[in-house]
């Protein structure tokens, strides 16, 4: 009896049964397969963004240094509170930022699906009493500040612009968990 004999066999005592060469041949199965291997694909590329923390970003603005580094290793840092007057940290509108007339400006843009973005508003939340009376800090939501983010050419979450009080770019950066690490970068 030959090989070809024993397909035909099989084929009839089972019809419904698929020989190995053939369990690809069906259309459902090659797209189960394609799903598959792009929700494989997918789900690596989320883990490595969220491992690298550095989504859309090129590298002049990726640098992590050795402050940030040593920020990143610790786990949580209570800055000491400043005695006497303090910065703020608020949310983001466009009367709040005309009234402000002096100091330094931070515009934090933030999205609340972005894990880092979290942390950074976490630490910044519970260091508040650290920052500097000359410095306000306001959280603009990533997602719906569409013109805020064209005005100051940001392409993505988690990027911080220090402006003056005419609305002119200082610096822009992206990246920091620490609000110590914000607090550095300001010029």
């Amino acid at each position: 009896m030959n090989s070809s004999c024993v397909t035909v066999t099989i084929k009839q005592l089972y019809p419904n049964h698929m020989l190995p060469k053939e369990q690809f041949k069906t259309p459902h199965k090659k797209i189960i397969i394609v799903v598959g291997s792009l929700c494989f694909v997918l789900f690596g590329y989320i883990a490595y963004a969220i491992y690298d923390k550095t989504i859309d970003c090129d590298d002049s603005l990726c640098q992590i240094d050795e402050a940030e580094l040593a920020l990143l290793a610790s786990d949580v840092v209570t800055l000491p509170e400043i005695e006497g007057p303090r910065g703020s940290f608020e949310a983001y509108s466009p009367l709040r930022l005309s009234e402000i007339t002096s100091g330094k400006i931070l515009i934090f843009f933030h999205a609340s699906w972005c894990p880092s973005c979290r942390a950074l508003s976490a630490d910044i939340e519970r260091n508040a009493g650290a920052i500097p009376a000359d410095v306000t800090i306001l959280k603009a939501d990533f997602d719906t500040e569409t013109a805020l983010k064209e005005q100051y050419g940001v392409t993505s979450q988690h990027t911080v612009v220090q402006i003056d009080v005419n609305n002119n770019i200082i610096k822009k950066w992206s990246g920091g968990s620490r609000l110590e690490a914000v607090l550095l970068e300001i010029q």
